[in-house]
């Protein structure tokens, strides 16, 4: 490197002049501003930033999924990084204070440092010097993992691919064993810094030595390479091994999703590699509506450049037959290792990996499988230049000085021409924010929130409207404001929230996290988990909020309010108590005002309902009397409604209960959608808004009580509440007792264990 030293100046000074026109503030004052921050971005600022300074400990990350906390690997947190800059900070604390700008800085030298890599590998394949500064350059800002740097932090650092291809590249060149000792601590660090960067490059190398060794066998040198290849594949292959043990030792969750969702919907096309979807959608927004989709994740156009150098490459190496030649004979095999990977990426062949993926649970947690369509683009794009540097080599042995010197700026220029729109678009979607981490930083209303509240007094923070996310089988959604003002009083407090904003949490932890704003009749399992008896703070943003959190607000003691939201205070008895009582008494004091009406009580009998309570012989065990029983995978027919019995004008609720329980701590039970479907004259048409039944709050014990609204009714067609799960769902949905009813009626009756309510079943004292 000490050799390239003035090209790697002339390189870098070329780089920051582009870095310095989109990203030049992060560079000049990193810790004043967050580059993005709404979702995944401001979370993963969050976790990053509440581990370095908050958390008590590394391996349990305390902020969220309160009172159960979450492993620090399961938060893409950078958890290496964060480790070392907490360990740091337990001795200088004031570290803390500009550990978001380090992260800033080092996201966007990252740039940098992926261009000097580039460049270092074409010195070391022999590439003319300019045209490998220019080529490195142009690879660098055409990268896909630059729109990473929209939320997905851990993921932006595009040096890891081509980390990994120099590091192979010098031990084939030199089989000198620190390149193998690189190779394992690279893939390590990398695992630790995103369990995808760290899979993706030991995949690259992992690829390579499997194509190595099929080269062997037809060259009958697989005895004598066979050292070589083991020592190469243990230092790629390691690092899985290793960081899937440290996983299953440290982490003490049981009960995560062993079917994630995603992979059939994240995965790359062949279309992502070589259509240039922001550019072409430019070009069909002036001469049509229609516009180009491709799978985000699978995001690797390698470019016009990319796609004529790989094709001359191949061209060269077949025509001249030099595929003996050490540059050529290793960027076969890398290439062809890295089309493997891309097959993985676009699922091919699909029945093969669709197999797989249903018999190996491991691969379904790779869901953005979509990504590992990087690797194709970084090494078409080294072959590529590779390629276009033979024919240079050809052009200027012939003499034809200008027409080299010409591509030599041209072709680099034209990377660069199509990767600007990369970074123009990601400067047009990114929500450039201060750094909010920075107290000082924050509005005046939110210092003197921040400063009336003696967090030593609570235990945990509830937001509302009530949001979490995590487990792919419970919970609900959280807008941006909400969640990004949810972070910054956990962190500024430095104390836990019930809620989520998290992947693959604990199917029991989540369902109980997610039980607290149920009903208050029903019992909380999750109430003897907290052994705590300090009250909860509840940090209530001014929006619709659900019955049960408008009824949580009337138990709770106001403490403040502004125009964005209001804080209050609530007790841990007041928070879990228990209405059961208070339900049986209103119900008594208004029974002998209700009518009888299909062996129901009803506040009045001229207001519609159905009640239908299954009873078929056939059914499960745990069906008191009977459920109704379907396939996930087709379409449930619940209730069918004659549209003339209704009343225009009017709004419609259904009810009914879901069994929530089974394997893997009733894994994918209830998901899917419910929705009524309205029939006019043999027209169909669905219903919106669509319910999806894990957003369901209402849970007691086994069972998920759901909830589909009708209204705006239309007297003369029909309506079906109709349930649908995903179409390779292979489990049944057990339902029972479905009612349907004008939103204005009570209705009630007695059972012997329990009192029903317009659905819900409230257990009668003993």
């Amino acid at each position: 490197m000490r050799k390239q030293f003035k090209s790697i100046s002339i390189l870098s000074v070329l780089m920051l002049i582009f870095m310095f026109s989109f990203y030049g503030k992060f560079l000049t004052s990193p810790n004043s501003y967050l580059i993005d921050s709404e979702g995944d971005a401001m979370k993963n600022y969050y976790t990053y930033q509440h581990l370095i300074k908050n958390n008590s400990g590394i391996i349990e990350f305390e902020g969220m999924n309160y009172p159960y906390s979450e492993n620090f690997m399961y938060t893409d947190c950078h958890p290496i990084q964060a480790t070392f800059l907490k360990l740091i900070n337990t001795y200088i604390p004031i570290v803390s204070d500009y550990t978001i700008g380090l992260l800033n800085f080092f996201m966007i030298v990252s740039i940098l440092i992926t261009a000097i890599i580039i460049f270092l590998i074409f010195i070391e394949l022999k590439v003319n010097k300019w045209f490998a500064i220019l080529s490195a350059i142009g690879i660098t800002i055409l990268s896909p993992q630059i729109f990473r740097l929209s939320g997905h932090w851990a993921l932006s650092y595009s040096f890891a691919i081509p980390i990994i291809v120099y590091l192979l590249l010098g031990f084939e060149k030199r089989k000198s064993i620190k390149y193998l000792i690189y190779i394992f601590v690279s893939i390590l660090i990398l695992f630790f810094t995103h369990g995808y960067l760290g899979m993706i490059t030991s995949l690259v190398a992992l690829s390579f030595v499997g194509i190595d060794m099929v080269f062997s066998l037809f060259t009958n040198q697989l005895k004598t390479k066979f050292s070589s290849h083991l020592k190469l594949g243990l230092a790629s292959g390691l690092p899985v091994l290793l960081f899937f043990i440290f996983m299953k030792i440290i982490d003490f969750h049981s009960g995560r999703t062993t079917n994630p969702w995603g992979i059939y919907e994240h995965h790359a096309e062949f279309e992502n590699a070589f259509l240039p979807f922001l550019q072409l959608n430019d070009y069909l927004s002036n001469l049509t509506t229609l516009k180009l989709t491709q799978p985000w994740e699978g995001m690797s156009y390698i470019g016009v450049v990319g796609i004529i150098g790989l094709v001359l490459f191949l061209f060269k190496s077949r025509k001249n037959k030099i595929i003996n030649k050490f540059e050529n004979n290793f960027l076969i095999k890398l290439l062809l290792g890295s089309i493997i990977i891309l097959c993985v990426a676009i699922l091919l062949p699909f029945g093969l990996w669709e197999i797989l993926i249903e018999k190996i649970s491991l691969i379904k947690q790779f869901r953005a499988i979509g990504r590992f369509a990087w690797v194709f683009y970084f090494v078409a794009n080294i072959v590529a230049v590779y390629g276009i540097h033979l024919v240079l080599l050809k052009l200027k042995g012939k003499g034809k000085l200008i027409i080299v010197n010409s591509l030599v700026v041209i072709l680099p220029l034209l990377m660069v021409v199509e990767g600007v729109r990369y970074h123009a678009y990601l400067a047009s979607i990114r929500k450039t924010d201060i750094n909010v981490f920075d107290l000082k930083q924050t509005n005046n209303v939110f210092q003197t929130s921040i400063k009336s509240i003696d967090k030593d007094e609570y235990q945990a923070i509830i937001m509302l409207p009530y949001f979490y996310v995590g487990s792919d089988n419970y919970g609900k959604q959280s807008n941006d404001e909400l969640s990004k003002l949810s972070f910054m009083f956990s962190y500024h407090l430095n104390l836990p929230m019930f809620n989520s904003y998290l992947t693959r949490t604990s199917i029991e932890e989540s369902k109980n996290i997610i039980q607290l704003m149920s009903s208050n009749f029903y019992p909380k399992v999750i109430e003897t988990d907290i052994k705590n008896d300090k009250p909860f703070l509840i940090v209530c943003h001014h929006e619709l909020l659900s019955e049960n959190e408008e009824l949580l607000i009337s138990r709770s003691h106001k403490l403040s309010s502004n125009e964005v939201y209001s804080l209050y205070e609530v007790t841990k008895q007041d928070l879990f108590h228990n209405t059961v009582k208070d339900e049986i008494i209103a119900y008594k004091e208004v029974r002998d005002s209700l009518v009888l009406k299909d062996n129901f009580l009803v506040s009045d009998s001229g207001l519609y309902f159905s009640h239908i309570n299954f009873n078929q012989p056939d059914s499960p065990e745990f069906c008191e009397s009977g459920c109704y029983t379907n396939m996930q995978s087709g379409y449930s027919k619940l209730l069918l409604i004659n549209g003339a019995d209704l009343s225009q004008g009017e709004t419609y609720v259904a009810r009914f209960w879901m069994y929530n329980e089974g394997e893997n701590n009733g894994q994918d039970a209830f998901n899917g959608m419910a929705f009524f479907e309205k029939d006019k004259k043999g027209i169909k048409e669905w219903i919106f808004p669509i319910t999806s039944m894990q957003n369901t709050q209402e849970i007691n014990g086994d069972w998920n009580l759901v909830e589909v609204v009708l209204s705006d009714i239309d007297i003369t067609t029909n309506y079906q509440l109709l349930l649908k799960g995903d179409d390779k769902a292979k489990m049944s949905y057990y339902i029972d007792e479905v009612v349907f009813y004008d939103q204005r009626l009570i209705i009630y009756k007695e059972f012997d264990t329990y009192l029903f309510k317009n659905g819900h079943r409230i257990s009668m004292p003993k």
